[in-house]
């Protein structure tokens, strides 16, 4: 790169503060500036993150100095902001859940390719270098055949935060990456859900999956909002792969911060999970080229996982259908 790329932010809330963060800790890029409907947050966030506080989403992806938007708003804008900064020639990573749809994904893709810029999905849980050596491992034989992987995440979230689908469509969709990460495309999908702290509300905040692949492996995955696990070796976020041969495990839990503001900003390993994701995209896709490890293909399969798991809570095993 011939200078820093200037990162424009779209959203100014605590997500946004970790992509700034990770962007000033990584050489190469910087923070251009950000917007949001709240003029006042925007002032704040430059205030302390530097860039320019836009006055519209327009005059972002106006500015020359802008060559990537990071889409940090609230889920129900993502694909109209993504849409919008393809089409103003920016690359463009997005937050998770990209869209709603596998349509709204399709057309992401289409304008993607019409503006010849890349939109990257926000799966920052599997950009950890640790993980993607597991898999590299795991490819290359040296586990033997595979037989299971887990992810286990227990963090406690305000109930009154809870809405229904939230644990399914923001946390889980992470679990369904992984699976594709590690796994591939499973082909059926057993699941269930629960409300452990308020269960008179309809938004459950417990998700159980277990994924099968037409290999024989079994993936189970568990996200929850409801507890944190303050036991003795904590199962706050793991993740384990295990085969014939060997495996790995890699936990958020070996380096843990204090007075954290936000559930999960008390983890070294969410930090940096942001940070792992700006030093793919400067360093192997705007320097190198080479593909991002999450594309809009894998977030259309972790879609209809998801999908194909709400369909099976508290049912039989449910196909798969990617098409």
């Amino acid at each position: 790169m011939a200078g820093a790329v200037g990162i424009g932010l779209i959203g100014t809330g605590g997500v946004a503060t970790l992509h700034a963060n990770a962007i000033s800790a990584v050489a190469g890029i910087e923070v251009a500036g950000a917007f949001s409907r709240n003029p006042e947050n925007v002032r704040r966030f430059v205030a302390a993150q530097g860039g320019r506080a836009f006055e519209s989403q327009e005059a972002l992806l106006a500015d020359d100095a802008v060559g990537v938007v990071a889409v940090c708003s609230p889920a129900p804008e993502h694909v109209a902001q993504a849409v919008a900064a393809l089409r103003a020639g920016k690359h463009v990573l997005v937050e998770k859940p990209i869209a709603a749809t596998l349509d709204e994904i399709d057309l992401l893709e289409r304008e993607s390719e019409r503006a010849g810029r890349l939109c990257v999905p926000c799966h920052n849980y599997v950009y950890d270098p640790a993980l993607v050596r597991g898999r590299e491992f795991a490819r290359q034989g040296t586990f033997g055949r595979i037989a299971s992987f887990w992810m286990i995440y227990n963090q406690s979230h305000d109930a009154g935060l809870m809405a229904p689908g939230l644990t399914m469509r923001e946390l889980c969709t992470h679990h369904a990456y992984a699976v594709l990460f590690f796994l591939g495309r499973p082909s059926t999908v057993v699941a269930l859900s629960g409300n452990a702290r308020a269960p008179e509300s309809r938004a459950d905040d417990q998700v159980l999956m277990a994924f099968k692949t037409d290999a024989g492996a079994i993936a189970t995955v568990w996200g929850s909002f409801a507890a944190d696990d303050r036991t003795r070796d904590p199962w706050t976020m793991i993740y384990k792969l295990l085969g014939t041969e060997g495996g790995f495990s890699f936990s958020w839990g070996d380096v843990d911060f204090r007075d954290a503001p936000l559930p999960g900003w008390d983890r070294a390993g969410y930090h940096e999970s942001f940070r792992h994701v700006y030093e793919h995209l400067a360093r192997r896709c705007l320097d190198a080229g080479e593909p991002p490890l999450s594309t809009l293909a894998d977030a259309r399969d972790a879609l209809c996982m998801i999908e194909a798991a709400e369909k099976a809570i508290e049912g039989a095993a449910t196909p798969i259908a990617y098409d």
